[in-house]
């Protein structure tokens, strides 16, 4: 008999959206491995780190793993909350955008084949981009407002899935009112 409990739903979710994050990191990883001399990502270049907020579902995985306590940080206006001397404090949680940011990425959207996120990345006119390593954002992102919706849905109000949490909130404690009917968030592991 399958288990329709909130917990259970609730695990669900957060397992789907831990197996996006795997697939987007395991993507992130093998481009880094096959184009190692044109990808310069790498710990303490915060340049792309300019998120400003999340959906729902990312908020409450960050919310899961952060002290309440304000983050103390030395950034600029433009960059993310949780910068620390340019060092992701929330690395472990940050959001999709975060682990996919710096690749080439098709979508629909885009006139070209790809378009690539970092301009310091994949930038020698020599290169040819292998298809297998050009991330299908579309898809991800279809992935990814599916499991807030369902997120959402389960708090009961569908309408917050169109809408953003603001990382300086998040950063502040400053809880979403939706989050109310999650009663422990130390009983969820989100991204173990």
């Amino acid at each position: 008999m399958k288990d329709n409990s909130f917990e259970s739903i609730l695990g669900g979710i957060l397992e789907n959206y831990r197996a996006l994050c795997s697939y987007c990191d395991s993507f992130f990883n093998a481009a880094l491995k096959k184009y190692q001399k044109h990808v310069f990502c790498k710990a303490s270049c915060s340049m792309c780190c300019e998120l400003e907020s999340v959906n729902y579902l990312e908020a409450f995985i960050i919310i899961s793993r952060i002290t309440t306590e304000k983050q103390k940080n030395n950034r600029t206006e433009s960059k993310c909350i949780f910068l620390i001397d340019d060092n992701c404090s929330i690395y472990s949680s940050r959001p999709i955008i975060c682990r996919t940011h710096g690749l080439a990425l098709s979508s629909s959207e885009f006139s070209a084949p790809y378009a690539i996120s970092c301009p310091l990345n994949f930038q020698s006119p020599s290169l040819h981009l292998d298809s297998h390593f050009i991330l299908d954002s579309d898809t991800v992102t279809l992935n990814l407002i599916k499991l807030n919706l369902a997120f959402c849905l389960l708090l009961g109000d569908c309408e917050q899935g169109s809408k953003r949490v603001s990382l300086e909130e998040i950063a502040a404690g400053k809880r979403p009112e939706i989050f109310r009917k999650i009663r422990n968030y130390d009983a969820v592991s989100p991204l173990q």
